[in-house]
């Protein structure tokens, strides 16, 4: 019997109304972990029919039905930016993430406590919605962590005596935070992530091509051909690397395969590391200037899902000439971190 498999029935005991499920609840991907397991990893998103408002798939199966569905039925994610914009569809989503991980009547009938990640500059009235939304999702009690906690638990970071630095580059915005003995220093958020790469790599598709293809595809090129190797200064060069796609014809609206390089993003990427570079000296230029070279010192703790893409931690490594080092499982860490803080 897997792990995963002995933590659901877990769930499913009487005194599993007591443990609390640990959430990072992010706007691409909901993690849940439980008993020490990771018991849950869909996409943040349901679909939903467009004239009853019923939820006819929810997580990956939901995601892959975008784009290939009818106006009668909608993808939505219900968290954009780290922020809850739709409260109603977020219920409908942990109302079902609730049905596949808690399967014990007593558990749905008395509430089960959560304890749920929250970008570290989430505003009080964002805070308030988050809280009110679990509980009117049926959860008895909600505990709302910060990233930044989350991530100081799971990183190594507590205890430590030296200033340091973490940088989560997520899927809709990304993170940096500078600590000093424990204590958050000062932070900062902003809208870069992979998804909006795997935009970028959707629109020069059609633009260089003229061929229309689905985010999924667009997706694939990003994580088997993409990099951000090509702008780390004094760097290797990598030569193109190619991949064959099939999509739509713009022009004839017929099927159309054709064989697109890595280095056909390399300019539309460039403005996305400048501007990711711009903000993060910004960042550096508003904090104490002996805490900043203290953090740089000590080195720079980089996780979250785009972390992981060739590139990222040269590029900077080069750019604030200072030691980087990447998570082992960053796209765990935070539900991870969530967990640990909780129960140490």
């Amino acid at each position: 019997m897997s792990r995963v498999t002995d933590a659901l029935q877990s769930v499913t005991s009487l005194s599993a109304v007591q443990m609390p499920l640990f959430f990072d609840c992010g706007s691409t991907v909901t993690r849940v972990f439980f008993d020490g397991t990771v018991v849950l990893e869909e996409p943040t998103c349901v679909a939903l029919h467009s004239q009853t408002g019923a939820v006819v798939a929810m997580g990956k199966k939901a995601e892959s039905l975008l784009g290939k569905v009818s106006d009668r039925f909608q993808v939505v994610f219900p968290v954009q930016y780290g922020e809850v914009t739709n409260p109603d569809t977020l219920i409908a989503f942990l109302n079902a993430v609730t049905d596949q991980v808690v399967t014990a009547r007593a558990a749905k009938t008395l509430g089960v406590p959560v304890v749920v990640a929250v970008p570290t500059n989430t505003s009080p009235v964002q805070k308030t919605i988050y809280a009110e939304t679990f509980k009117k999702a049926g959860f008895r009690s909600v505990r709302l962590v910060s990233q930044a906690q989350a991530l100081l638990f799971e990183l190594g970071g507590e205890g430590k005596n030296e200033s340091f630095c973490y940088f989560s580059l997520g899927g809709q915005k990304s993170e940096c935070a500078i600590f000093t003995l424990d204590e958050m220093i000062q932070s900062t958020t902003f809208r870069t992530g992979g998804v909006q790469l795997t935009e970028i790599v959707q629109r020069e598709v059609r633009l260089e091509y003229n061929l229309e293809i689905s985010w999924h595809v667009a997706e694939s090129i990003k994580r088997e051909v993409c990099t951000l190797a090509s702008f780390v200064p004094g760097g290797k060069r990598i030569g193109g690397t190619k991949i064959a796609v099939r999509g739509k014809d713009v022009t004839t609206q017929a099927g159309k395969t054709v064989v697109v390089s890595s280095t056909d993003f390399s300019e539309a990427f460039g403005q996305v590391v400048e501007e990711l570079l711009d903000e993060l000296q910004f960042f550096f230029s508003t904090v104490p200037a002996h805490l900043v070279a203290a953090s740089l010192e000590s080195g720079i703790f980089i996780t979250g899902g785009l972390s992981q893409m060739p590139g990222v931690k040269e590029l900077l490594e080069s750019t604030f000439s200072a030691p980087v080092e990447l998570s082992s499982n960053p796209s765990l860490d935070v539900v991870k971190g969530v967990a640990k803080g909780a129960t140490t």
